[in-house]
C-alpha cells in the first residue's frame, strides 16, 4: 500500500509537507504498513503533522481495514515521537530500519478508535 498526501497551509495555500502510508522500509513484501511524514521547518509546531497524520491513520484503519500501522523515528528526534504518542502510538523499543537505529512505534485499529 502506498498513499501520499501533500499538506498545505489554508492561507496562502503554501506547501508545508507530506504525509502518507507506505510499505515498511519500502518493501512491497512487508506485512507492515508505515506512517511517514515530513514537515518544512518553517511550519513546525503548528499542528500540521498531527492533523494530517490523524486523517491518514483514519483512512488506513477505516477504509483499508488495516489492523496495525507502524512508524519509525530517529532516537534523537523527540518532536515527531511526541506527535506519534499524542496520536496513540506506543513505542516498542529500538530496532534497525533504513540502515539506522530508530525508535519503533505502533498503533492498532482498536487503540486508534478508542
Amino acid at each position: 500500500m502506498q498513499v501520499q498526501e501533500a499538506i498545505f497551509e489554508k492561507s496562502p495555500r503554501a506547501f508545508v509537507g507530506q504525509v502518507g502510508l507506505q510499505c515498511f522500509e519500502y518493501d512491497p513484501r512487508s506485512a507492515e504498513t508505515e506512517l511517514a511524514f515530513v514537515i518544512k521547518k518553517s511550519a513546525w509546531g503548528r499542528g500540521y503533522a498531527r492533523e494530517a497524520a490523524g486523517e491518514v491513520l483514519r483512512f488506513g484503519f477505516e477504509r483499508h481495514q488495516l489492523e496495525k500501522i507502524v512508524s519509525v523515528i530517529a532516537p534523537d528526534n523527540p518532536a515527531p515521537q511526541a506527535i506519534l504518542r499524542k496520536l496513540g502510538f506506543g513505542c516498542t523499543g529500538e530496532r534497525t530500519a533504513y540502515g539506522h537505529r530508530v525508535m519503533y512505534f505502533e498503533i492498532t485499529r482498536d487503540r486508534f478508535q478508542a
